[in-house]
């Protein structure tokens, strides 16, 4: 039981921020890096000499720290990958650390593991974090006293070969494939209603679908889990496990965006083909006859849209799918 709750909990940190981040604010924790030439950020073992010295040139240094500018950058404490995140010094061939023109150290991101060790690549590389880009932000600093920006918007996941490295979730390419059907024909006016199927299903633990609703020619009218029409629906897996929110996207007018959600908390895999969801709608009574595409939001908000739980020795991990979504359309008569 305790095993069960535990990967509920897994997937549930994988997948359920793309599905909730549509409506909650997004609080990100964060790690400011400062490139500062203060005398704190310098190194404490000095001479005696270069103390002298330092006491010698205290007002230059002084007058120097006003209007000195700061950059900072705002990171995340994981890359895109999810792997822990890290600032470590820029050192040389004999391992000394690089500083800069004004005797500040050099810093770099790195991927540690949970002990905080680097992490390194079979050839003793450091393995480069993929991680999203940042603003900086630049300010005038007589106290150390700096503001940071927020990072920008995540991109689609890179599950490209060169972004992985041993501390993320497998990426596996056997994801299932959902499908609107393409050969609905309605009158102006008329209410009618389609299955999203689900086919190639090796299994999956959590499926999130992403459907845009023009809603100029459609007006959303109800939505049902799984397949109603089936023997046994009200126990079935999909009827218990999937859900359903109506979002409007940031910057757009007149879409209406179905965010659907699978989820299995006790962790097990749902595999063959099935049916996703019933979704009915309504053609307006003024549009045009002709041919109109309903189509997913493949990418989403960019996040894992997939996960399958897999086998790892003794316990149950999470991998990451990716699914393929086929576009439908509805021919007004």
């Amino acid at each position: 039981m305790k095993k069960s709750r535990l990967i509920a909990v897994t997937l549930a940190c994988l997948l359920s921020v793309s599905f909730t981040s549509c409506t909650d604010d997004k609080k990100e924790n964060s790690t400011v890096v400062v490139n500062s030439d203060s005398k704190d950020s310098q190194t404490e073992s000095k001479s005696d000499d270069s103390k002298n010295d330092e006491s010698k040139n205290d007002e230059t240094k002084k007058d120097d720290d006003v209007g000195t500018e700061v950059t900072t950058v705002t990171l995340p404490e994981k890359d895109d990958d999810g792997s822990k995140i890290t600032v470590v010094a820029v050192t040389d061939a004999d391992n000394k650390p690089v500083t800069d023109a004004k005797g500040s150290e050099v810093t770099k991101v790195a991927i540690v593991d949970d002990k905080g060790n680097v992490i390194t690549d079979s050839k003793g590389s450091e393995v480069a974090p993929n991680i999203k880009e940042t603003e900086a932000t630049t300010t005038k600093k007589p106290d150390r006293i700096v503001t940071t920006a927020a990072t920008t918007a995540a991109k689609p996941e890179d599950t490209s070969q060169s972004s992985k490295n041993e501390n993320a979730s497998p990426v596996l390419d056997d994801g299932p494939t959902l499908t609107i059907p393409n050969d609905i024909e309605v009158a102006p006016g008329e209410e009618f209603t389609f299955k999203i199927s689900v086919t190639g299903n090796a299994g999956y633990s959590s499926l999130i679908a992403w459907l845009d609703i023009e809603e100029k020619y459609f007006e959303f009218i109800s939505f049902k889990a799984g397949d109603p029409d089936s023997s046994n629906y009200n126990r079935s897996p999909e009827k218990q496990n999937t859900t359903c929110k109506e979002y409007t996207k940031p910057g757009t007018t007149g879409l209406k965006t179905l965010l659907m959600f699978y989820f299995d908390a006790s962790g097990e895999n749902l595999s063959g083909d099935t049916t996703y969801a019933t979704i009915t709608l309504k053609a307006k009574e003024d549009v045009n006859p002709g041919k109109y595409e309903l189509c997913f939001d493949s990418v989403a908000d960019g996040k894992t849209m997939a996960n399958r739980v897999v086998p790892d020795g003794s316990q149950k991990t999470g991998a990451v799918l990716k699914p393929t979504y086929v576009n439908g359309s509805v021919t007004i008569k």
